[in-house]
């Protein structure tokens, strides 16, 4: 399901559409970001201490966080209901242990005279804890019992779907049968996922549309026909369906206007539904056709 926008306001829209490759599940490894672990004090030194002489700092504990226990659970168990079951009450018993061990960390760290302000606790893709502080503080910290490491956590201001895919390793995740050892490669074929968000541009590449301007041109916001080639545009092999359940005229003063046609015109519908189940985008601008794997 989507949502579509007007500049002035939300209105509602809905698309269902096979995921294929491009699922990114957070079965990864931790990294080190790519930061040595050294310690700085000097802010000319590294962009990443404010003007405050902070930074923020993620502190990865000791621990397997819950999607490594879930994964471990599918392995033992299979990819059987079963199987499932048993990886997702391993998941929730791992949430709620590291809740608790995290809490009592942070206690710690308090009562360690290390001066911080926490940011967010994490349990799922990792057992970590981010917080601010200052930076010649780090080595106490990695220090302290139950910490594995402590590095800066640096900000990106480009979530392009090209750098974030790879950072969350999922590509080790649809080659998982041979990367990580999961009973499946999480491709997400023959997975329906349903996204309510601005609406999904399904005319481009990353959904098998051509991408043409002549194929955006053809769309008529408000029908599922072509309105110059008055071929049924849509629904598509991979967008499976959809509905514009306010119309691209509307601004929540207004009466809403739904039609079938589902069309993007915020633009982050299509952004979001790419990054769930978009096939990718060649260089020359036609549809990845694959492998998704980690090649």
């Amino acid at each position: 399901m989507n949502f579509k926008c007007t500049p002035v306001a939300l209105a509602l829209a809905s698309v269902l559409f096979s995921v294929g490759a491009g699922a990114v599940s957070p079965v990864a490894k931790f990294h080190s970001l790519h930061l040595p672990p050294q310690q700085v004090v000097s802010s000319k030194a590294n962009p990443m201490i404010g003007a405050n002489g902070e930074a923020a700092v993620i502190i990865k504990l000791k621990g397997e966080p819950a999607t490594h226990t879930y994964a471990h659970a599918l392995r033992q168990f299979g990819n059987s209901p079963l199987g499932k079951t048993s990886a997702n009450n391993s998941a929730r018993t791992t949430i709620a242990n590291l809740k608790s061990e995290q809490a009592a960390f942070v206690s710690q760290l308090s009562a360690k005279g290390v001066a911080f302000t926490e940011i967010y606790r994490v349990q799922r893709v990792l057992n970590a804890v981010a917080v601010r502080m200052n930076p010649a503080d780090m080595q106490k910290v990695r220090a302290l019992p139950n910490v594995e490491a402590v590095e800066f956590l640096p900000t990106y201001k480009r979530p392009e779907n090209i750098t974030s895919v790879p950072f969350v390793n999922a590509p080790k995740v649809w080659d998982g049968y041979n990367q990580l050892g999961l009973p499946f490669n999480a491709t997400g074929i023959g997975v329906k996922v349903g996204d309510i968000d601005t609406g999904l541009d399904y005319v481009h590449p990353d959904f098998g549309g051509s991408g043409t301007l002549a194929a955006y041109q053809d769309v008529d916001p408000t029908s599922a026909i072509g309105k110059n080639s008055h071929n049924i545009i849509f629904p598509t092999a991979k967008v499976a369906g959809g509905y514009d359940f306010a119309g691209d005229a509307y601004n929540a003063s207004n009466t809403p206007m739904p039609d079938a046609n589902p069309m993007d015109c915020g633009g982050h519908g299509t952004h979001t539904a790419g990054t769930i189940a978009g096939i990718g985008v060649n260089s020359d601008g036609t549809p990845y056709g694959g492998p998704w794997n980690t090649t």
